[in-house]
């Protein structure tokens, strides 16, 4: 296969594939194309891409007309679409939340693969690690937001100390990937955690979670977990110092559960973590996502934080996890039928988003209430 590597947009810091997985790719005899400077926000200069075996092209547009296969995380441009028509691009669209860039897939006749929806035998395997970032980072803000170092923050510490045995109080809405590490998260640092799910297996598996309940025991705090329904939001919302906002289905638009009157119940100074805002808002509040550059905003006294790519935060880190992931996958595809192969796929045909102008991922048709078409009904 042709694969090439275009450049992200400037606000995605991420890459999909690295050095050292180009050096695999280009062993099972693919050529790999790279746009130039494509790593350079994770400090991997064309240079390095050159040693594993890569071609540089001067830029996007020069890629796409090279290459079948593309790969970008961030959604393409208009510009880069037009160019796109019957190509395949992999990358992580959340398109749910994404309805321009849809279109866009749609009217162009790409093949568009979202690396949210792999799903190996029910884990989301390249989404999982991008959900673990999200998860802990929220428990990490949610301190560091209660603090005065944020001019709001009410000045509280996540845990109890000599004297004082009042630590903070955190909530967690649904048992996603991210609402469990980040449960992992504040149970460590002691702090006490009510986790709300109304999914009743979902609910079920945190009960039976035998390492949050150790977590609580050898922190010593308190942990509660409830259903998620109207009346639980609204009592235990109220009078907590930090919210963390999870999406508990990949792919799905987020549920507007959040109303202005459970987030002024909050204490004052405290912290609302939406983590969900890539894929929609949650509260009555939020309008859009905020900026990497000014990522909170003050609302009836509560801190919140809504930035929609928290894994480019760590884009190091999570770059390494997607690339080695991306990586075995497109080296299991029959390379004998070029770009065909990544169609056939077990793991990448069924993360398909949109072939040949049609939807073909029901949690997209469904949240947008658009038809939906199974991938192998399309010839």
């Amino acid at each position: 296969m042709r694969i090439g590597i275009l450049k992200e947009n400037k606000t995605e810091l991420r890459i999909a594939i690295t050095p050292n997985d180009v050096k695999r790719l280009v062993a099972a005899k693919n050529e790999v194309f790279v746009c130039a400077n494509a790593g350079v926000a994770n400090n991997f200069l064309d240079k390095q891409y050159i040693e594993a075996g890569a071609k540089i092209v001067v830029n996007n547009k020069k890629l796409i007309e090279t290459c079948q296969v593309l790969l970008k995380l961030s959604a393409p441009t208009s510009d880069e679409s037009k160019l796109l028509a019957n190509k395949i691009i992999i990358g992580h669209y959340n398109l749910a939340n994404n309805p321009k860039t849809l279109r866009s897939f749609l009217t162009n006749n790409i093949t568009a693969i979202g690396i949210e929806a792999v799903n190996e035998s029910g884990v989301y395997t390249i989404l999982l690690p991008n959900e673990q970032i999200k998860g802990r980072f929220a428990a990490i803000l949610g301190c560091y937001y209660l603090s005065k170092l944020n001019k709001n923050g009410m000045g509280k510490l996540f845990t109890s100390i000599s004297y004082n045995e009042s630590p903070a109080k955190f909530v967690v809405v649904n048992a996603s990937y991210a609402g469990i590490e980040a449960a992992k998260t504040i149970l460590s640092f002691g702090a006490d955690l009510t986790i709300l799910e109304n999914n009743t297996n979902l609910l079920d598996q945190v009960h039976q979670h035998h390492i949050l309940h150790e977590l609580a025991k050898l922190n010593k705090a308190k942990l509660k977990i409830v259903n998620a329904d109207y009346s639980n939001l609204t009592q235990y919302i109220a009078g907590c110092d930090v919210l963390i906002y999870t999406n508990s289905t990949p792919g799905s638009l987020t549920s507007k559960r959040i109303t202005n009157p459970m987030i002024t119940s909050m204490n004052k100074g405290g912290v609302f973590v939406d983590i969900a805002i890539d894929q929609g808002v949650s509260s009555d509040d939020e309008k859009r996502p905020t900026k990497i550059n000014k990522p909170c905003f003050v609302g009836n006294d509560i801190t919140h934080f809504a930035f929609d790519n928290v894994p480019a935060l760590f884009n190091q880190t999570i770059s390494v996890a997607i690339s080695k992931l991306l990586t075995d996958y497109l080296l299991e595809c029959d390379h004998t039928k070029n770009d065909g192969a990544i169609l056939k796929h077990k793991y990448l045909s069924a993360a398909t988003l949109t072939h040949r102008k049609k939807i073909t991922n029901k949690n997209i048709a469904t949240s947008l209430r658009l038809e939906y078409t199974n991938l192998s009904s399309i010839s």
